[in-house]
């Protein structure tokens, strides 16, 4: 069990929901009826546009807490589209996660925690995207997703990555090869390691 479903499940218990490749979770303007958790695999949060362009909010994976906004709407304001093979994901009644909160003012303090850290590597994140140089912006996303070891799990694919960073994926395919040849990183088959900064 992941970190945020273990506290949502000290409250209350779940259901469990197992969707397929391109399968919605839910749809923006479906009204909000559970807060999600993914257990396993990848959901694409997706706003679509006054233009009909579709944006990509989030690419969540296991551990994330889906549209964490929804808890305090009635309806939600973007699709949540499965991208991997697979999915499943821990689903919580809104309303009576919300009373649950209101009764235990610890677990509501952890919540809160949570979600101030998902904004604060939201801003990270925003940040990293303005950098200039492709090299520089993949080094810093990597020292961002790094654990203490100072390596990163990849949860993503290098082209999923590539399109979170705003790259091309062969932009960021040659800029990985050149972090690897300078020996900042040294790349396995789940992990990069991450030697030295650029």
């Amino acid at each position: 069990m992941n970190d945020s479903e273990a506290i949502l499940q000290r409250l209350m218990p779940n259901k469990k929901r197992r969707l397929h490749k391109g399968d919605h979770l839910f749809r923006q303007g479906d009204h909000v009826e559970n807060i999600h958790v993914v257990c396993q695999g990848m959901v694409k949060l997706i706003r679509h546009s006054i233009d009909g362009d579709d944006i990509v909010l989030q690419v969540a994976v296991q551990n994330d807490i889906l549209a964490e906004a929804s808890l305090f709407s009635d309806m939600y304001h973007c699709s949540a589209v499965v991208h991997s093979q697979t999915a499943e994901l821990s689903c919580f009644d809104r309303n009576s996660l919300l009373a649950a909160l209101k009764g235990d003012p610890d677990i509501m303090m952890e919540i809160v925690a949570l979600f101030a850290h998902r904004i604060r590597k939201l801003r990270a994140f925003l940040e990293i995207k303005n950098i200039r140089s492709a090299k520089q912006r993949m080094y810093s996303y990597f020292q961002l997703e790094a654990n203490a070891k100072h390596e990163v799990h990849l949860q993503l694919t290098h082209k999923d990555m590539a399109y979170q960073l705003g790259l091309a994926h062969e932009t960021f395919y040659r800029n990985l090869k050149c972090l690897e040849k300078e020996g900042k990183i040294i790349r396995k088959v789940s992990s990069i390691q991450l030697i030295q900064s650029v």
